[in-house]
């Protein structure tokens, strides 16, 4: 039960409020950083990044067609970045839905790049592990909307 009250406290104010539009999220706000944009996304640099380089790709329409060209848009940044050599790896993936730990009611695609060893010599590169300030959702209790319940 502390667990889900702990998730509870990660969502930050935007379950259960429909967006027409990609414009009308949040992560097209005033002063947020806009890195490509194509044809059915827009990639902007992840405001709440758990490490640097994170890119939430953002479907211009909430339609299928759109989600699956934001993931190829992703995978093929990511394999461009270690084709050039910046990273070793990435993550690409997508939070559905409040339990799933969507925080924003529009699909977008974490992109997470990965360097060999960037969270310790022993440990699983797991995208939990990556989360910058910490493993566990605590490290979550920094972040500007935050707050008890």
């Amino acid at each position: 039960m502390a667990q889900t009250e702990q998730n509870r406290k990660m969502t930050y104010g935007t379950q259960n409020k429909q967006y027409q539009s990609y414009k009308d999220t949040p992560f097209c706000e005033i002063g947020n950083n806009f890195y490509k944009e194509f044809n059915h996304c827009v990639a902007i640099w992840d405001k709440w990044p758990v490490c640097a380089g994170h890119l939430l790709f953002v479907p211009k329409l909430n339609k299928e067609l759109h989600l699956t060209m934001a993931f190829k848009f992703a995978i093929a940044e990511g394999k461009d970045q270690v084709n050039k050599g910046v990273i070793d790896g990435y993550h690409v993936g997508i939070n559905m839905h409040r339990a799933g730990g969507q925080s924003v009611e529009w699909p977008h695609v974490h992109f997470i790049p990965r360097l060999l060893h960037d969270n310790g010599e022993t440990e699983p590169g797991s995208v939990r592990l990556a989360r910058a300030g910490g493993r566990l959702a605590t490290s979550y209790t920094n972040h500007p909307r935050y707050t008890e319940t």
